[in-house]
């Protein structure tokens, strides 16, 4: 896919010096990988609210059924990828 985005000059300047220093082959693949960058940061940044959430949540005491439940979903998932 193909898009037009219009960049301030120092962005550009900044996406032209990365490529003449050979860190990106040009710069649709620098600006590609800016936008996986902060994709990936918005994902850890996240979870990462999602893990404090738990950790500070009141303890639960998981029953067997609990457990047999959060083992048929892995199962589940497994299949689901296979």
């Amino acid at each position: 896919m193909t898009i037009g985005i219009d960049l301030p000059p120092d962005l550009k300047s900044y996406i032209d010096e990365q490529v003449s220093l050979g860190r990106y082959r040009d710069a649709s693949e620098c600006v590609q990988a800016l936008i996986e960058a902060d994709k990936m940061r918005r994902l850890r940044n996240e979870l990462e609210s999602e893990l404090l959430e738990a950790v500070r949540a009141p303890s639960v005491d998981f029953t067997d059924q609990d457990w047999e439940d959060i083992r048929k979903l892995g199962q589940r998932e497994i299949q689901r990828r296979r």
